[in-house]
């Protein structure tokens, strides 16, 4: 949290925040802890999913373009949009 609480601190806490490649949700843990609501996360691993599930219960499995493209198609939007721990996992 100490490294995320100077790059979030005039943010709404009440935007929707998406942590792509959430893992086992510590990101969404953390966001939770600064006051952010509602949390989505996503991630192709099941096992993690599971993890993450028990951080913040809207977790996805699957892709992390997706959910990009499907905001920007409804017309909703994202207040905040992490990524950390994915390019490594690029190839």
């Amino acid at each position: 949290m100490p490294l995320l609480s100077p790059w979030v601190e005039h943010l709404d806490r009440d935007a929707l925040c998406l942590d792509l490649g959430c893992g086992n949700g510590n990101v969404l843990h953390a966001l939770g802890t600064l006051g952010f609501h509602p949390r989505e996360g996503i991630d192709i691993s099941e096992e993690q999913v599971a993890l993450a599930r028990q951080v913040c219960p809207e977790v996805l499995c699957g892709d992390i373009i997706e959910p990009i493209s499907c905001a920007a198609l409804s017309g909703g939007g994202y207040g905040l949009i992490t990524l950390f721990d994915v390019i490594e996992h690029l190839a």
